[in-house]
């Protein structure tokens, strides 16, 4: 046998399951991925045939595969012909909340994220058991993603009065959640407090624009990302027409859609850039939403097998009610303003986020992540600025460019392996050939039997 033959062999058995271990307590953290193509995203560059060894967890070498010496006792991978990126973020995640006690949903999306290259989630669902996951994803008892999580959304529902706004801050400051989540109907007066009440226990508030409120006054405070472009439709809408809260702008303001004035963009984008404030559009999501189609042809989709019966027919449910509201020419002429905000945004130097909100409509965990790069690609992005939504500019984000984002020494070895380059085909990035989590190394064939468990769970 040829020494090439031989090293092709070994690359096959390898990466089908058979050289690597069989579950993650076998892992020791520690291992060389052979001759592979290392995108690390600090540039556009692909770096062939290089070795990138992992040591407890963390990335300890990366040099070209011929002259590397790979120390004793670490495992070595023949990856050669794949391609290494570093672990994805989704920025706006929905985790499960248990119900009677049921975890099984929220490990079960866990898994969906981490199949799928995801290794850190922002949680904007908030709830105290996502707290108690957080701790368990970190510490491996459950196989999952680095996990950033806000508190119980807040909205007049939640909040009323001033003295309320201050105690649930500090509270949800006081227990430990990352940030704090702002819900579309808020009183400027409610509005203002909560966000005086995250000023002085040094949270940031994320999520959506009170409609009272708008978008400009909003910015002047600590926002640190508006999602779903939330309050700007309505903050470029003419000013010949009255926006009234929560009756002429409807579902994410997609009746004003007629009524904008696209002379308005380039203030609002600047105010935008100068605040510093992070936008994670989740743009798949909005345009499956309001764009009116047979909920059928979303139900067909492979990752529905993943979700229970009774959501799939929820969601169906909803979408045929919302088709019978909005017109689909008014729909088409929100989703093109919104490609123009991303691509617009984005040039101009607003910090940009991939986020999916999912599990929400026709979004599961992990398989949303295609339709939202197809967003971004028909909004005007390469697959590398997109790649930079998802891995460096997450990592910006958190603070935390020392930890993740990038393949380089001293990171955590978060990465994902690919069987091909994401930089001229995104579809690689739909079936990982594997994933290391902080090191701990999950195939293909580990991946396929965890994800086989949940689809089968949900086979009716």
């Amino acid at each position: 046998m040829t020494r090439s033959l031989f090293r092709n062999l070994f690359a096959v058995m390898a990466l089908s399951g058979c050289f690597w271990p069989k579950c993650l307590a076998e892992s020791d953290h520690s291992f060389a991925l052979v001759g592979v193509n290392a995108i690390t995203m600090e540039d556009d560059r692909v770096m062939p045939s290089q070795t990138v060894v992992v040591r407890e967890g963390r990335i300890d070498r990366i040099e070209n595969a011929d002259t590397i010496v790979i120390p004793e006792g670490i495992r070595r991978i023949d990856a050669h012909g794949k391609y290494l990126i570093p672990g994805m973020a989704e920025l706006h995640a929905h985790i499960p909340i248990p119900v009677d006690g049921d975890v099984a949903p929220a490990h079960e999306a866990m898994m969906l994220f981490v199949a799928h290259g995801i290794t850190t989630i922002r949680g904007m669902k908030g709830d105290r058991y996502h707290l108690t996951l957080k701790r368990q994803t970190a510490s491996g008892e459950v196989v999952g993603p680095r996990i950033f999580t806000c508190g119980a959304r807040l909205n007049n529902g939640t909040v009323k009065t001033i003295e309320g706004a201050h105690a649930i801050v500090k509270e949800q400051s006081e227990a430990g959640f990352d940030f704090v989540k702002i819900h579309r109907n808020l009183s400027p007066e409610l509005f203002h407090a909560i966000a005086d009440a995250a000023d002085s226990h040094g949270l940031g508030i994320a999520g959506h624009v009170p409609e009272a409120v708008g978008i400009r006054e909003a910015l002047t405070r600590n926002y640190v990302t508006v999602d779903h472009f939330d309050g700007y439709m309505e903050g470029l809408v003419s000013d010949s027409v009255k926006v009234v809260p929560f009756r002429n702008g409807g579902l994410f303001a997609v009746p004003l859609s007629t009524d904008v004035d696209l002379s308005k963009l380039d203030g609002l984008i600047e105010l935008t850039r100068q605040k510093g404030t992070w936008m994670v559009p989740t743009s798949a999501w909005l345009e499956r939403l309001v764009t009116p189609r047979d909920p059928r042809i979303y139900l067909a989709e492979e990752g529905m097998a993943y979700m229970p019966k009774r959501t799939r027919d929820n969601w169906a449910r909803n979408k045929q009610m919302r088709n019978q509201r909005i017109d689909p020419e008014v729909a088409q002429m929100y989703v093109a303003i919104r490609r123009l905000l991303l691509k617009r945004m984005h040039d101009e130097g607003v910090g940009m986020l991939f986020g999916c909100d999912a599990p929400q409509f026709a979004n599961v965990p992990g398989f949303s992540m295609k339709h939202e790069v197809k967003e971004y690609q028909l909004s005007g992005l390469s697959n590398y600025e997109i790649l930079k939504m998802a891995t460096v500019n997450p990592a910006i984000f958190f603070e935390k460019t020392d930890e993740f984002g990038q393949i380089r020494k001293g990171q955590v070895a978060d990465l994902v392996l690919l069987d091909g380059n994401p930089l001229e085909d995104m579809s690689y990035l739909d079936r990982p050939r594997a994933v290391s989590l902080k090191g701990r190394l999950l195939t293909r064939d580990y991946l396929d039997k965890e994800l086989g468990k949940i689809k089968e769970k949900y086979r009716n």
